[in-house]
């Protein structure tokens, strides 16, 4: 009986549960030996212009950098000191974080460093949430927000000419809203469990 009511209870908490699926950005599939623009197709997203990948032996030998990019091998960064690069997608998706940095030379900030890097989502053209961060030469986490999204834009620090770098960009899929008849179900499950032990308490 013991074993039935465990079945009851897992079978209703995995009915009412939400499901989320990850997608990683990490731009390494994107061939260059230097920099190159993005596809503006790339993983199903339509991107801006001036979105370009970054090579990151490249990017260390040409400016004397020691620093790793999280992923290993490519990250994004806003060609020309774009100050807003979007990504948009038919498909809603969340955000769920990066990492970043600002373009460094000999390990730290210059003329062409963005300060500070922000991400606003929308859905439907309409402001969903936003995350900024403070950005340094080393690569660090920025947290993401709650919402479905049809399209995410990339913000430097407001100075034409200042250039952020970011690398494994988490999306992921809304979670979904179980029907109300699965719903019910889960929940007389658990229900059905809290009786049973009510009962064999008493």
């Amino acid at each position: 009986m013991k074993s039935i009511d465990r079945g009851l209870i897992v079978l209703g908490l995995l009915a009412t549960a939400s499901s989320s699926q990850a997608l990683v950005l990490n731009f390494d599939d994107v061939v260059t030996s230097s920099y190159v623009s993005l596809p503006a197709n790339y993983q199903g997203f339509t991107w801006s212009a001036n979105a370009a990948v970054l090579d990151n032996a490249w990017y260390n030998t040409n400016y004397g950098n020691n620093i790793a990019f999280p992923s290993a091998a490519k990250a994004l960064f806003n060609d020309t000191g774009q100050a807003t690069i979007a990504a948009a997608n038919n498909t809603l998706f969340t955000f769920d974080g990066l990492s970043a940095a600002f373009w460094a030379a000999n390990n730290s900030s210059w003329a062409y460093a963005s300060s500070t890097l922000t991400v606003r989502g929308y859905l439907n053209n309409v402001l969903v949430g936003s995350s900024s961060m403070n950005l340094g030469a080393q690569f660090a986490s920025m947290s993401g927000f709650a919402g479905a999204l049809d399209r995410l834009e990339f913000i430097n620090d407001g100075t034409a000419e200042h250039y952020w770098l970011v690398d494994n960009v988490r999306l992921g899929t809304p979670g979904t809203v179980p029907e109300p008849m699965t719903m019910g179900l889960g929940l007389a499950a658990v229900a059905a469990y809290g009786r049973r032990r009510l009962k064999a308490s008493a």
